[in-house]
């Protein structure tokens, strides 16, 4: 999977947005605390537009900061045409990561510890004709829950059906992009376990399996074995 972070199609896909962080598009700012030692400040901005009588676009676009415990910055960026997620990762390898992005089409990996960014940019993103296998498209993800046991990461969010989801993330190399990720919504082997449903995952278990909720309601229980997430990651 070729990454487009660093090609000219992005850099000239960003330039197109970049009037909107002007003030006069400014709509409110938010700080959010993601562990004891770091906050994240998220400015927000809006250009709404008339196209025709009946059409118009509204483009929101966020400013996303990453401060220490003292208001010092140590990781800026830009965000378009989404709901930006951001978590906060400490790593089985010592390191600290902030990971941040609009879907996992388009994400950032910050290793705080060593000062170094990781960004990852399909296709998807910069070419308006592209077909290629968007499984992992989101409308927003809402949360990563990290196992330190086995370096996975299950990632909730919701799909272009505005249906709860799960993506499995191999986060065992998370300075090395792309991440291998498995969406579990279109993964045969949980669809014949499960078939199409709603998915929300709760929490590892020590011995690296991951508790599901596998309804709209989160009534409904479902453990999802180590092995059967080691055959699902293998694909």
């Amino acid at each position: 999977m070729k990454n487009f972070a660093n090609t000219i199609e992005y850099r000239q896909y960003v330039e197109k947005f970049e009037y909107i962080f002007d003030e006069q598009y400014y709509i409110d700012f938010k700080i959010i605390q993601i562990s004891d030692c770091y906050k994240v400040k998220v400015k927000n901005y809006n250009h709404e537009y008339k196209v025709s009588k009946n059409y118009g676009y509204s483009i929101s676009c966020q400013e996303i900061t990453l401060l220490d415990s003292k208001e010092n910055m140590l990781f800026h960026t830009i965000l378009v045409f989404g709901k930006p997620f951001f978590d906060y990762v400490k790593h089985s390898n010592g390191n600290e990561y902030f990971i941040c992005g609009n879907d996992l089409l388009n994400y950032t990996i910050y290793n705080i510890s060593k000062n170094k960014s990781f960004n990852f940019v399909s296709e998807d993103v910069v070419n308006d004709y592209y077909d290629g296998d968007c499984d992992n498209e989101f409308w927003y993800i809402t949360k990563w829950i990290y196992n330190p046991g086995s370096n996975m990461v299950a990632i909730n969010g919701q799909d272009g059906m505005n249906c709860s989801t799960v993506t499995l993330c191999d986060f065992s190399e998370p300075d090395a992009l792309p991440l291998k990720f498995e969406n579990l919504s279109f993964h045969s082997k949980f669809r014949d376990l499960c078939g199409e449903t709603h998915i929300y995952a709760l929490e590892w278990t020590t011995d690296g399996s991951l508790v599901l909720f596998v309804n709209e309601e989160k009534s409904q229980e479902l453990i999802l074995d180590k092995q059967l997430i080691e055959n699902i990651m293998i694909n």
